[in-house]
């Protein structure tokens, strides 16, 4: 990898509830309200969500249920080396570009295509 090259570091949800939490660098993220989790692959991102402690909306519900009745949208994505959340669009030219994956991939990136 080169230095000075941005290139996809893992996997990551946005989950975009309206809220903007005072510890999260928005402006580096790239992202205007919600939290972004990582993993290594989306499905581990999915399954830990119930248990993720730092997340209390306005009725102390879990973001899953949440989900259920329409309050936020997630989109899958990655978190690259500068530290941005972008989708699976931009994350498939970014790893092509680092040659992290090959060009089959134009559309979009999925964590299997990196590993």
């Amino acid at each position: 990898m080169e230095k000075n090259k941005e290139y996809i570091l893992c996997a990551a949800i946005h989950y975009d509830d309206g809220i903007v939490y005072r510890n999260i660098n928005y402006k580096k993220l790239g992202i205007k309200t919600g939290f972004v989790l990582c993993g290594h692959r989306h499905g581990d991102i999915i399954s830990m969500l119930p248990t993720n402690s730092s997340y209390i909306g306005p009725e102390k519900a879990f973001p899953l249920a949440k989900k259920e009745i329409g309050m936020f949208e997630d989109i899958q994505g990655f978190l690259t080396s500068s530290g941005r959340f972008v989708d699976r669009a931009e994350a498939a030219k970014l790893a092509i570009a680092c040659n992290q994956c090959t060009p089959y991939f134009e559309k979009r990136l999925y964590s299997e295509d990196l590993y």
